[in-house]
């Protein structure tokens, strides 16, 4: 699982570290360049910092960057509890030196550790001219109060350090969990193997559930999924769905106004981050052939949502008319999850109850251009009306985007 996040972290450590390196004009508009014998050592408070947006990010680290002598302890007070990544660079005399960091609690007990390689004599600030290299680490800080960072160069070297913290927000003990759906992201301590977490929806629209970073005894974390109903008595979803780095540890649930639940199981994980996001859809569609609604070539698409609680028989009707033999192309999106299948995509002609074409939209999120068949291997379709009907494939539920081109 943190090979997933390694590389958005990883990211980051690259643009700071150019910040030092190579723009170091750029770095000295927001910040003094420091001096060995000119250092800052001050208290620093964490900030809340979204991963979403990369320049807001590096902008936020540009302007919270505290410099400190690496032989004083430097504090950190940290007013939220949470799950935080840390990023220090350290900076030294001569090169090859061995850097220790460590995160110390209030009692100075050490209960986080990152070693770093030792610092290359290619990495050297210009400004400074000062040989440096950076390293970052993860944990859950517990409480709120104040922390030390503690830099220990091995070889003795005295040295200069660059300090900041990024929270991740919310954390908490308790099952099951409320999430408000805008996207947020919350830390769950996985005490007991399976987690839940509450969700209402004030209209018809698709759930997008997203797992984050955990603290685990797998490098590769995978969690187990299900969406059940307001009292939690019966699984909406099929069954598990595992979610994991194939997809991006992301599904979907369509889902009709009402509360619902999520569940998590991961046997291996202590604490791990969940995001959910409330995505509306306002749709216009038929319940039946006779309630079909029309759809017109290049006219507006039409959007809808199979919700998880509705039987596979059940869809979403709409119609076109052909007036000539001729190609008809569609452009079909979904976003879609559940134990297994997807969505799928069913087309008719009037007067027959036997389908002529079926499209099948595999779970997660799928978009394709598709020609439709005749049912004999051909891509005509005679003149006529025609039906299409949008529905469970298995036990998927989820979003759909139909357009006629």
């Amino acid at each position: 699982m943190k090979n997933r996040l390694l590389c958005m972290l990883l990211s980051f450590a690259l643009l700071f570290t150019t910040a030092f390196a190579g723009t170091s004009a750029v770095f000295a508009d927001e910040v003094d360049e420091p001096q060995m014998e000119e250092v800052i050592s001050k208290p620093m408070d964490f900030n809340s910092v979204e991963w979403e947006d990369e320049d807001e990010v590096y902008d936020a680290v540009l302007e919270n960057i505290v410099y400190f002598d690496c032989t004083v302890e430097q504090k950190v007070e940290v007013k939220k509890a949470g799950y935080y990544t840390h990023f220090v660079d350290v900076f030294v005399e001569e090169a090859g030196c061995e850097v220790e960091i460590e995160l110390l609690d209030s009692k100075g007990t050490v209960f986080a550790t990152a070693d770093t390689e030792p610092i290359p004599v290619d990495l050297i600030d210009e400004e400074t001219g000062l040989y440096y290299c950076g390293t970052w680490f993860e944990n859950v800080i517990s409480k709120s109060g104040t922390y030390s960072i503690r830099i220990t160069t091995l070889s003795g070297e005295p040295a200069i350090g660059t300090y900041y913290g990024v929270y991740y927000p919310r954390t908490s003990k308790s099952s099951p969990i409320s999430l408000s759906g805008k996207g947020d992201m919350v830390i769950a301590n996985n005490s007991s193997n399976y987690s839940w977490f509450k969700i209402t929806l004030p209209k018809t629209g698709y759930i997008k559930v997203t797992m984050g970073d955990s603290i685990s005894t797998n490098k590769l974390d995978k969690y187990s999924v299900r969406l059940y109903n307001a009292d939690k008595s019966k699984c909406l979803s099929g069954g598990n769905q595992t979610l994991s780095l194939d997809n991006d540890y992301t599904t979907y649930f369509g889902a009709k106004k009402g509360t619902y639940y999520i569940r998590v199981y991961n046997k291996d994980v202590e604490y791990f981050t969940i995001k959910a996001g409330r995505n509306y859809v306002d749709e216009n569609s038929g319940s039946s052939k006779s309630t079909a609604k029309r759809m017109y070539k290049d006219g507006a698409a039409k959007k809808g949502i199979v919700n998880a609680t509705q039987s596979s028989t059940y869809g979403d009707y709409y119609y076109f008319k052909l007036t000539k033999k001729q190609k008809v192309k569609f452009s079909i999106s979904s976003r879609s999850g559940g134990y297994s299948g997807g969505l799928k995509v069913t087309l008719y002609k009037k007067g027959s109850s036997d389908a002529i074409d079926t499209v099948y939209l595999p779970k997660g999120y799928c978009k394709d251009t598709v020609t439709f068949e005749n049912g004999e291997g051909s891509q005509y379709l005679t003149s006529g009306t025609y039906y299409v009907k949008v529905s469970k494939w298995k036990t998927g539920s989820g979003y759909y985007y139909l357009r006629w081109l």
